[in-house]
């Protein structure tokens, strides 16, 4: 039975303040939408995510329709859950047997839960949460172990809101029967009054249709509606990310302290030190460790690697192996050959660094003339004394040696020298006259 999965991603989350929609806020550096697309993308035949107009304009969200295949449609105005259903249905004739509706702001939602609710042979199945915390969730009325009806928040009596059994916003549904619901209970008239999906409890109840529930943590589950609840998130997801990596063999130091995303690529026997950021599209192969207060981000990091404390490692950059980058060392769009190392207070740019090179303490390759980027080559087995300007673009062959101190503005061939200082002037030093 093939199913289609529908994310409801148009409300304003005006709560959120910042005047980004709240669907694109990130947690682990990805949108929330995002993270919700990679939950549920291998288990439904086609996704459509129901979208505000404000939502399809932004650029990061046309990032997100580059990268992942699914439908869009829009809400005009957020009048509620049972209108964004609406809108799928009405906008969209891909729509399968069976329909999988998630929430565009519940970024944690596990794999397993969703094939748990896209299998489930009943007509309708809700995804629950226990939760002894005040919240605004709706909130489960069970009657003989059966659910018979949803209360949203904004209905509920104070009895009702101390209920701990909430609703996540994830269900399956038959097609056949959430359409059917659709042309009995949805309301033209007055579409700016909010209407609720979760009113299909009550109806199948009374249709006498096979419904079912299952909780399941919270942490899998909850959404985000204040930047309170978008922090919670955030460690929640942290929490995730490092279980994972330590699972699969890596080793951390304080693992609290250290930042992932669900694009950060780390092989067992990893050692990653205290307060450290890995951020997307990082590959990081095993024996590297990663010292304290470095920040990674783009780059590729091969075997026995050894990266800070305190580096900074920017996108489009290779580490080959035992590449050693030290204190302070910034490098951008560049590649740091095999055996090659800068250990101090250096600026590495738009470069190609051969095997064997050594860089010494507060070098900076030039790269930028206030209009465009240049490139520099640095052969094998180079020495590059403290205090270097490498003024790109330049090529230095293999075996060359540049003196501390030099300004280089010329190609260097092989095995060659290079010196460029002011001629040192000592003189005696005046004493004075003591009064």
């Amino acid at each position: 039975m093939g199913s289609t999965g529908i994310i409801l991603a148009a409300g304003r989350g005006t709560r959120m303040g910042g005047g980004v929609p709240k669907v694109l806020l990130e947690v682990a550096s990805v949108p929330m939408l995002e993270h919700v697309i990679i939950s549920i993308i291998g288990y439904v035949n086609n996704i459509i995510v129901v979208a505000s107009q404000e939502l399809v304009k932004n650029s990061k969200f046309k990032i997100i329709e580059g990268r992942y295949r699914f439908i869009t449609v829009i809400q005009e105005e957020p009048s509620g859950t049972m209108d964004a259903l609406r809108c799928a249905f009405d906008q969209c004739i891909e729509i399968h047997s069976k329909i999988l509706i998630a929430l565009g702001d519940a970024p944690l939602i596990e794999q397993n839960i969703i094939s748990e609710l896209v299998n489930s042979d009943s007509d309708l199945f809700i995804s629950a949460f226990e939760s002894n915390r005040e919240n605004e969730y709706g909130k489960l009325i069970i009657d003989n172990g059966k659910l018979i009806e949803i209360v949203e928040h904004k209905q509920s009596t104070q009895l009702q809101r101390k209920i701990t059994i909430c609703n996540s916003g994830l269900l399956s549904c038959s097609k056949v029967l959430a359409l059917r619901f659709l042309q009995e209970n949805y309301s033209k008239k007055e579409p700016k009054n909010e209407q609720y999906l979760t009113d299909i409890v009550k109806y199948l109840h009374l249709n006498q249709a096979t419904i079912k529930f299952d909780k399941f943590e919270e942490k899998y589950l909850c959404g985000a509606n204040t930047r309170q609840e978008l922090v919670v998130i955030e460690e929640f997801m942290q929490e995730k990310l490092r279980n994972n990596l330590i699972e699969n063999g890596v080793v951390m130091i304080a693992p609290k302290t250290v930042f992932l995303t669900p694009f950060t690529f780390v092989e067992p026997g990893v050692i990653i030190y205290p307060y450290t950021v890995l951020g997307k599209e990082v590959y990081i192969k095993s024996g590297v460790k990663i010292l304290s207060f470095s920040h990674i981000e783009g780059a590729k990091i091969e075997k026995n690697c050894i990266v800070g404390p305190f580096a900074r490692i920017r996108p489009d950059t290779e580490l080959r192996e035992n590449a050693k980058i030290g204190n302070f060392v910034e490098v951008k769009n560049s590649i740091i050959g095999d055996n090659s190392k800068c250990s101090h207070l250096s600026y590495i740019g738009d470069a190609y660094i051969g095997e064997g090179v050594n860089i010494g303490a507060g070098s900076v390759f030039c790269n930028y003339d206030g209009a465009k980027k240049h490139k520099s080559n640095v052969g094998d087995n180079t020495f590059i004394g403290s205090n270097t300007s490498i003024v790109s673009p330049l090529t230095i062959e293999r075996d060359s040696f540049i003196a501390a101190g030099t300004v280089l503005t010329k190609n260097m061939p092989e095995g060659s020298f290079a010196i460029s200082r002011p001629e040192l002037i000592v003189k005696k030093r005046r004493h004075k006259k003591a009064f």
